[in-house]
């Protein structure tokens, strides 16, 4: 069984880390969309990639519309990856958590 190791190809900047619980649908936060909005090198080069981890408990994601915990949206494991390459994608993502009375734990690991 191989074992899944990941590159990344630019600096680093801070991870971020994000819950999801079972209230609400979320977006990635003003402040968050301002730090990746950070990611501007210059005029010509627009290096853009998050990596975002789910540590605890499995969430659901979407783009421009609500998931579902109990079904719309592409459910998403712990310790699997999801990967965002332009800033539209991260405007549009929205998440849920898919564990019932359960808390899901995200790391964002924005990149330039």
């Amino acid at each position: 069984m191989g074992q899944k190791i990941q590159s990344i190809g630019g600096s680093p900047l801070d991870t971020i880390t994000l819950t999801a619980t079972d209230d609400t649908v979320k977006t990635l936060s003003a402040a968050v969309l301002s730090r990746l909005g950070a990611l501007r090198v210059d005029d010509k080069h627009d290096t853009f990639h998050v990596m975002i981890t789910v540590e605890t408990y499995g969430i659901r994601f979407a783009f421009g519309v609500d998931p579902v915990p109990s079904g719309l949206g592409k459910p998403v494991y712990p310790s699997q990856d999801i990967h965002l390459d332009s800033r539209s994608q991260a405007r549009r993502f929205r998440y849920c958590n898919a564990t019932a009375g359960e808390n899901s734990v995200l790391h964002i690991y924005p990149e330039v």
